[in-house]
């Protein structure tokens, strides 16, 4: 997957949510695929590019999702949330948890 991709899943998930992250930047992270700011950035591990297309898209909607709710939980909300978007998303967690944490992507 490239950048460019990912921006591409960003801008139609970030219409499809109603919400509207001001920025996304990729850089190398130690523990984590992503994070959202409170100020509206998304940032991704470049590790991301490494995944596959539906554990990507897994990972931009639930950054998103933090942004609509306002908040770094995973309340029930947040859960309501991702599971009416993304409906097999516990499937696609398991998935990113078999991989390394970044800096350490498995093959």
């Amino acid at each position: 997957m490239t950048p460019e991709e990912v921006h591409e899943l960003v801008s139609r998930w970030a219409k499809e949510l109603g919400v509207y992250p001001k920025r996304v930047r990729f850089q190398k992270m130690r523990h984590k695929w992503a994070s959202a700011s409170s100020k509206g950035t998304l940032t991704f591990s470049v590790d991301i590019l490494e995944l596959p297309y539906e554990v990507v898209e897994y990972i931009v909607v639930h950054e998103l999702i933090h942004i609509k709710v306002g908040s770094p939980r995973h309340n029930r909300l947040f859960r309501a949330l991702l599971s009416s978007y993304i409906p097999d998303w516990q499937a696609l967690q398991r998935e990113l948890i078999s991989y390394s944490s970044p800096g350490g992507v498995q093959e």
